[in-house]
């Protein structure tokens, strides 16, 4: 009797939870998409599905606009009036070309009129994968079939409840928004802009020491040919609806650049130029580096959109099938260029680089650091290596180049059998001893790390050095090239 009450309640109580559920995520509507809320967010918070409900909104106000701009956060620095008055920013955060594919089809089925589209294209296209967006509640596109709104509204009704969830469910302040009826991003981005002006300096000093932030990079994975068919057929439906489309790539902070593989970039960009004209900022120069074009790490300014909207006008930065070598030619030659242009501080960065151009001066392959290494050594007449082991288990590495003039770069190539660290340490002076402060640190993933440094001479001949913390794994140093 007792096991029958048992089985009876835990079926009564799971039907219970099953049907309250629902209510609860119903009521809290995290996302706003349960409600078709455009008009609400929660107090203090941005947080809301955008392209489901840009979509949406557009659907059922399918003739407001003549103009429709998808990208990504990126859009948010850019003034979509400067388009066309009639310009409609579907601005997302972390934005796919595939679901922008996807929005365009979907906003064409329900009669949709669209004159103009301006979509912006982002580096990471060619490696993030579409479908985790179908597992996001931020991000979960929306349809206009029965079948998969069903799918996407019970996705929402049984989500498991979390923290922010329960916060929001007991302090229910929604404010009014207009985020989604009237988006215009690029206000803020303005005034951010200007208040990072009063002292460019300063802000200057803050980008450069800034490090990249390198959203879901995988160098082990790409997805061209899926982008490159994403964009074809993108194509395709504009020219069969009769509708004027504007590509281009948002452009990228230096050190991002240099960090991605320049080899699959700009394999993208000439598959991508063989089936449509687009406009390339993807760039090496010095907007790349001057902080008053870049807002973080991962966006540039609003300054820096109003020149992207401006060239396009133009007919600037076009990309077609006759120059997409030319330009691949002349962005790796100022990669080249900004690597010897003389500097007053040190500057890491990854990715396999080709530095064929520049002077080598020594390479040494194959070296195993261990506890039971001896002391290395290696010299000629252009500069002095030495690797040996410290009594704290760290393992140092010192160059004595005899060039008093030049600037450097030091190449190395690792494998490591744990994520680790190699330290790196600078002085302004031969008298000067090595400390923390004259000191930075690059991050080594488990596997092989390309690591490129480059070293101003007043640095590495005051001596350098450079150390791995032994007591993170096992290393092998596959390469050490020096270059002037």
């Amino acid at each position: 009797m007792t096991k029958k009450i048992y089985i009876i309640a835990s079926i009564v109580g799971s039907l219970l939870v099953f049907s309250l559920l629902p209510l609860f995520n119903y009521k809290v509507d995290r996302w706003r998409i349960l409600h078709s809320d455009y008009t609400h967010l929660y107090t203090g918070s941005n947080m809301c599905n955008k392209t489901f409900l840009k979509t949406k909104f557009l659907c059922e106000t399918n003739n407001t606009y003549n103009t429709i701009f998808m990208g990504s956060s990126a859009n948010g620095y850019i003034d979509d009036t400067r388009i066309g008055p009639k310009t409609y920013n579907m601005k997302y955060n972390f934005g796919l070309l595939a679901i922008h594919l996807h929005n365009l089809k979907v906003l064409l089925k329900n009669g949709v009129k669209i004159k103009n589209l301006w979509v912006g294209i982002n580096d990471y296209i060619i490696w993030k994968e579409p479908k985790d967006y179908f597992n996001s509640f931020e991000r979960h596109p929306y349809s206009s079939n029965l079948i998969e709104n069903i799918k996407t509204y019970a996705f929402y009704l049984f989500k498991k409840p979390d923290m922010t969830d329960w916060y929001m469910f007991t302090n229910p302040y929604l404010q009014k928004s207009d985020l989604i009826t009237n988006p215009h991003p690029y206000l803020d981005a303005k005034e951010r802009y200007y208040e990072h002006q009063k002292h460019p300096q300063k802000w200057q000093e803050y980008m450069d020491n800034n490090h990249p932030i390198l959203l879901h990079y995988d160098d082990t994975h790409y997805r061209i040919d899926s982008a490159i068919l994403e964009i074809k057929e993108l194509v395709n439906i504009c020219k069969q609806n009769n509708i004027n489309l504007t590509l281009f790539i948002y452009p990228s902070w230096y050190k991002e650049q240099l960090e991605y593989n320049q080899i699959k970039l700009n394999e993208f960009k000439r598959k991508l130029a063989n089936i449509t004209n687009y406009y390339n900022f993807h760039e090496f120069n010095n907007k790349s580096f001057n902080a008053k074009y870049w807002q973080d790490p991962m966006h540039f300014s609003y300054l820096y959109g109003n020149y992207i909207v401006d060239s396009i006008h133009k007919h600037q930065h076009l990309v077609t099938k006759k120059n997409i070598k030319n330009i691949i030619k002349k962005h790796s030659e100022n990669i080249i260029k900004y690597l010897i242009k003389p500097r007053n501080k040190i500057f890491s960065f990854g990715g396999e680089q080709n530095l064929t151009p520049m002077h080598q001066i020594f390479s040494i392959n194959n070296i195993i650091l261990s506890n039971k290494m001896k002391p290395y050594k290696f010299k000629n007449n252009k500069a002095t290596l030495s690797i040996e082991l410290k009594n704290n288990g760290i393992i140092s590495h010192l160059f004595y180049p005899n060039n008093k003039t030049t600037n450097y770069i030091l190449q190395i190539e690792v494998t490591t059998t744990e994520k680790s660290i190699m330290y790196y340490f600078y002085k302004n002076s031969t008298l000067n001893d090595y400390n923390e402060h004259d000191s930075s640190h690059v991050t080594l993933k488990k596997g092989k790390n390309h690591i490129y440094l480059i070293i101003p001479n007043n640095f590495i001949n005051n001596g350098f050095r450079f150390d791995f913390d032994k007591n993170r794994g096992k290393y092998k140093i596959k390469k050490i090239v020096l270059y002037e």
